[in-house]
């Protein structure tokens, strides 16, 4: 019996475990799997994405890659990102296609939701190349 109300209350303590605030600046890098187009996104409605920030970072690896940083908010709690990250063109421009999906039976709080993602562009070739985010040019960067 004993060890039931041990069993209990550290249960307890983890439902009571804070949630993070959606909101939070310090979000963490969304993982590339969970934003990528998904088979089952015929389902759901296009949405917008509020793009606050777009930086380069570039990793110093072997071979060196780069990544894109992008801050921004979604609509609602109730809408996924997205992002298709183009292949450098001839003339070093890469595009990326960031929009968002919601179910179109969604009942949901009108509030943004932060989020935070970081977007490997890979290997690139040396060079000045520019970023453009849903046909905006955002950043020009040399590697």
């Amino acid at each position: 019996m004993k060890h039931l109300w041990i069993i209990l209350f550290v249960a307890l303590l983890i439902a009571c475990e804070p949630v993070e605030n959606s909101l939070n600046e310090d979000v963490s890098p969304i993982e590339i799997k969970m934003y990528s187009p998904q088979p089952e996104d015929g389902d759901f409605v296009k949405g917008k994405v509020y793009l606050k920030s777009t930086e380069i970072k570039l990793v110093k690896n072997d071979p060196s890659q780069s990544e894109v940083v992008l801050k921004g908010n979604l609509p609602t709690p109730c809408h996924d990102l997205r992002a298709i990250v183009g292949l450098p063109e001839r003339n070093n421009r890469i595009s990326i296609e960031l929009y968002s999906l919601v179910s179109p039976d969604a009942i949901c709080t009108q509030e943004l939701k932060a989020f935070y993602v970081n977007l490997p562009l890979g290997s690139l070739a040396e060079g000045h190349y520019i970023l453009f985010v849903n046909g905006s040019k955002k950043v020009e960067f040399d590697r």
